[in-house]
């Protein structure tokens, strides 16, 4: 069954333009080559430091799996890895089961 992953993210303040450019440019990119589907990536409207990213996955063990890939990729550990967790205070996630219809609706 198909995984919705939600992350919350608190941005250190004042970074969250730079956060979303570099996310939208650069992360976004390495993400879809790697295979990871992104349903939604943007900044919460909620206030000036919240950034909001759901990925989509066909189970919870390939959400594992290809995290494990892309976390441990040489692209991600010497590209934008120490920007990007430089401007993130503290994040949550949800992974949440839902069939696909749902989740295209989403995107």
């Amino acid at each position: 069954m198909p995984v919705l992953e939600i992350r919350s993210y608190v941005l250190e303040p004042g970074t969250r333009e730079r956060f979303h450019d570099l996310f939208h440019t650069k992360v976004m990119p390495q993400l879809v080559d790697s295979g990871i589907r992104v349903v939604r990536y943007a900044p919460s409207e909620h206030d000036d430091v919240s950034y909001v990213l759901m990925r989509a996955f066909d189970s919870l063990a390939h959400r594992d799996e290809q995290e494990d890939r892309f976390y441990g990729s040489a692209l991600w550990r010497e590209g934008h890895r120490e920007e990007v967790l430089s401007m993130i205070a503290s994040y949550q996630e949800v992974v949440l089961t839902l069939d696909a219809a749902a989740i295209d609706a989403l995107s």
